[in-house]
């Protein structure tokens, strides 16, 4: 199941009615969760690897629990650490509101509330890779990270729940 099949069978279906994000539609006590990392992944690699990288993730960066490194490497994370994901966030109704210029879009400004950390989810072929929105993602991530301007918080981790293999071949440079 990937979540092309989710947002047809659960997201469009629980929001027809109210016309919002699913975020929107969730009925929630805890009012503004701003997002403390930005998930950047393709809609077509299974559900279960996308999940199982992300409680992976949050296992690893819970471990950050030092004062100064809490917030600067997004530690301290919990079951209820708010992760945004584009399918969820995104009013799935109105996708026509997308900013054509993508440095003003919704996903721009989540990642600036994010403080520009940003975990890739790599699925078995890398098609994130070859996806321009994905790519964008990084891009924005690693300019944040150089320029430490508007964020000291930048980070780039990348999961993925299939084992890759990384072959190195000597070049004649290397030698």
């Amino acid at each position: 199941v990937t979540l092309y099949a989710v947002e047809k069978y659960i997201i469009k279906p629980f929001t027809k009615e109210s016309q919002c994000s699913f975020v929107e539609a969730l009925p929630s006590t805890a009012g503004p969760q701003p997002s403390r990392w930005f998930v950047s992944h393709w809609w077509g690699e299974p559900i279960k690897d996308f999940i199982a990288c992300l409680e992976q993730h949050n296992h690893d960066f819970w471990r950050n629990s030092n004062a100064k490194d809490h917030d600067d490497r997004g530690g301290g994370m919990t079951i209820d650490t708010p992760y945004w994901i584009c399918a969820y966030a995104i009013n799935q109704w109105d996708t026509e509101k997308i900013a054509p210029d993508p440095s003003k879009s919704a996903f721009a400004e989540a990642m600036k509330i994010a403080k520009y950390r940003t975990v890739s989810i790599l699925d078995k072929e890398g098609v994130v890779f070859n996806r321009i929105w994905c790519v964008y993602e990084v891009y924005l991530t690693l300019l944040a990270s150089k320029r430490k301007k508007e964020s000291s918080s930048s980070e780039w981790a990348i999961y993925t729940a299939h084992q890759h293999q990384f072959e190195y071949k000597e070049r004649k440079w290397d030698q």
